[in-house]
């Protein structure tokens, strides 16, 4: 073989090795494209699944279908990882427990439930909790009006509804009524709690004026009713034992100082009995002074 021949099979053997590689280097943009491609179409990210309190529990790395397999409820989240519990790494899962939050705001958690406190926790997620003492209250879930349960009536059964927030006190048949005085205690301090013991039933007597005082049924503190302004409607609220004093509307109270009729109290400016006495005494002074003075000139 001649230079010639050989220049030649080794430039078709440069050329061969450029072309593999030139077609190795397209074949690896083309496998790099559809990589891309796919992971932009079926991104990867974190699922949480079986979700509930004590029992969630988070794998990362997989994509919406593979945690679309996962035991139910679960959430994909696309591009964000779990969070490990006290870092304990099981396999593919974290956790042994909930840490795996699929709430960003407390408002996201928002359950339409007036009587519960809606809150976005990091790792059990939406937390929904009673804002109210359940165990003596009954509250709608639509005004977040509470209403006490028992009516301390020992024989009927007082059950609330949470779905309506309305309570029912059921008779209980065969009830034979009250023993003693404390089987009639209502937890109100306002009253005095007596047990018939010949018909059983309980009677709650105020232990204080009604008439003219206001009693607060937890510590039995009063308030006087009567502000003595006649241009409020004075009332006590049993409830809470609270007074108020609403003004009443075109009300012009009564003259009895010249205040009064300067306010405007006094219908048609009639002087008040303060303002006559001012008058007698006015004369009374003029009649001693003439009689001082010796003079007979006549007052006017």
């Amino acid at each position: 073989m001649d230079r010639k021949e050989a220049s030649r099979g080794s430039s078709g053997g440069v050329f061969l090795r450029n072309a593999t590689v030139l077609r190795l280097g397209v074949l690896t943009i083309i496998l790099s494209t559809m990589v891309m491609s796919a992971q932009a179409q079926d991104p990867t990210g974190s699922c949480c699944y079986n979700i509930g309190p004590g029992s969630t529990s988070c794998r990362q790395n997989v994509t919406a279908a593979t945690c679309s397999g996962l035991p139910v409820p679960n959430v994909f989240r696309p591009g964000q990882e779990c969070s490990p519990l006290n870092g304990n790494n099981q396999g593919p899962d974290f956790g042994n427990g909930p840490c795996c939050s699929t709430c960003t705001t407390n408002t996201a958690c928002n359950d339409g439930n007036a009587c519960t406190d809606d809150i976005c926790t990091s790792c059990d997620g939406c937390v929904n909790t009673n804002n109210f003492n359940d165990t003596t209250d009954c509250c709608d879930p639509f005004s977040g009006i509470l209403t006490p349960i028992t009516d301390f009536e020992i024989c009927t059964d007082d059950v609330c509804d949470s779905q309506t927030g309305q309570v029912s006190h059921t008779p209980i048949v065969g009830c034979a009524g009250c023993i003693t005085n404390t089987d009639c205690f209502d937890n109100n301090a306002c009253t005095n709690d007596t047990c018939n013991t010949t018909t059983g039933d309980c009677s709650h007597t105020a232990n204080f004026n009604e008439a003219i005082q206001c009693c607060t049924p937890g510590n039995s503190s009063l308030t006087p009713i009567d502000d003595f302004d006649p241009c409020t409607d004075d009332s006590c609220d049993a409830q809470t034992g609270q007074v108020s004093h609403t003004p009443i509307a075109g009300c012009v109270g009564e003259c009895k100082s010249i205040a009064d009729a300067i306010a405007g109290n006094c219908p048609q400016n009639i002087p008040t009995v303060s303002e006559w006495g001012l008058v007698v005494l006015s004369l009374l002074l003029l009649i001693g002074g003439k009689l001082y003075f010796g003079r007979s000139h006549v007052i006017v």
